[in-house]
C-alpha cells in the first residue's frame, strides 16, 4: 500500500465555466469511486503542492495499492533488462522480469524490506551469491 494524493489544478476564462468544469470532474471521479474535495481558500497551497519543487502544503493522503498508484502513469513503462543483470522480480505494470546489472548503477547499496517470515534473507542471500561469483576478488 502507498500513501498518495493526486492535486489537480483546474482553469477557465469565466467562474461559470470553472464551476462546469469542476462538476464534471467530480461526477467522473466519483463515478470510479475516487474521494475529491475542492480546496476553498487554499488555492495558493494546492498551487504549491501541484509543483514538481517544494514540500506538499495539503496532507490528505490516501492510502493506494502500487498497482493502483500506477494506472496514474500509463504512458510508459520502465523496462529493467541490462546484459548480465540479478533477477530482482517482475515489473507490475508489464509484467516483465526485472534484470538489473547492479556493478552499472552510480550506487549499489540495496534495501529489502517484508514482513516477518516473508523471505528477507533468502533474498538478501540470493542477491550476494551472484556478486561473489563473479568477483574476481580473494576472499
Amino acid at each position: 500500500m502507498t500513501n498518495a494524493v493526486l492535486t489537480i489544478i483546474l482553469s477557465a476564462d469565466t467562474k461559470e465555466e470553472l464551476e462546469r468544469i469542476t462538476k464534471k470532474l467530480i461526477s467522473a471521479a466519483l463515478g470510479k469511486a475516487c474521494q475529491v474535495a475542492v480546496l476553498r481558500y487554499q488555492q495558493i497551497d494546492g498551487m504549491n503542492t501541484a509543483l514538481p519543487v517544494g514540500p506538499p502544503r495539503i496532507h490528505p493522503f490516501r492510502t493506494i495499492t502500487t498497482e493502483g498508484l500506477a494506472l496514474f502513469l500509463p504512458f510508459r513503462v520502465r523496462e529493467i533488462q541490462e546484459d548480465g543483470g540479478t533477477y530482482l522480480g517482475v515489473n507490475a505494470t508489464s509484467k516483465n522480469l526485472i534484470l538489473c546489472n547492479r556493478t552499472s548503477l552510480m550506487n549499489q547499496s540495496s534495501l529489502v524490506t517484508g514482513v516477518p517470515g516473508s523471505g528477507k534473507s533468502m533474498e538478501a542471500k540470493s542477491l550476494m551469491i551472484p556478486i561473489i561469483l563473479n568477483s574476481n576478488d580473494s576472499l
